[in-house]
């Protein structure tokens, strides 16, 4: 039998399209491109065709299917209900790469020095600080000294109490008024 060149991409975009008995028979006949690398907990990126990418966090993988959370370049946040067919493309993300990622997406949250948020660690209240650390911890992510995301659920920001004067509640309520304990 004569041999031929085959591009990867060319396979997996067949693979891709092929139905369920010639998607096996390609995984037999090109093994190495089909095992499954990655692993549960670990982020990952992806850059897909028109120049978007993913940086996501691998859940499971169902039939065939990556089920994920994370951010699409283009499309924002996504959590792990998210589906993607891009196992073979895949590499291993830096550090660098999720924080800077996350820290984009806290920021488009409105996650910022002086906000109020739920800590996801520690289950209570807390203010951010521009100046307080910042780093990813697996699935832990701090930003600004607060625990923001853990998995797929970021914080939410807590509506602080506003500060008044005893003036301004008399002049709203148009009487004085006496504070008692």
């Amino acid at each position: 039998m004569k041999k031929h060149e085959v591009k990867e991409e060319f396979i997996l975009e067949a693979h891709k399209e092929a139905c369920s008995k010639w998607k096996s028979k390609i995984e037999k006949q090109f093994p190495d491109l089909f095992k499954n690398k990655l692993e549960i907990g670990k982020w990952y990126y992806y850059k897909y065709y028109g120049g978007g990418y993913y940086v996501f966090n691998f859940v499971a993988l169902v039939n065939g299917t990556i089920r994920a959370y994370g951010i699409d370049s283009e499309n924002g946040w996504f959590d792990e209900t998210h589906l993607m067919e891009v196992e073979n493309r895949v590499e291993t993300a830096n550090k660098e790469l999720v924080e800077r990622e996350l820290i984009k997406e806290a920021k488009k949250r409105g996650l910022k020095d002086g906000v109020v948020v739920n800590s996801m660690f520690y289950h209570s209240n807390g203010e951010m600080g521009k100046d307080a650390k910042t780093e990813l911890d697996d699935n832990l992510f701090m930003f600004m000294g607060m625990y923001v995301l853990n998995e797929d659920e970021w914080s939410t920001i807590q509506e602080a109490p506003q500060e008044i004067t005893i003036a301004e509640i008399e002049k709203e309520l148009g009487r004085k008024i006496k504070l008692v304990k």
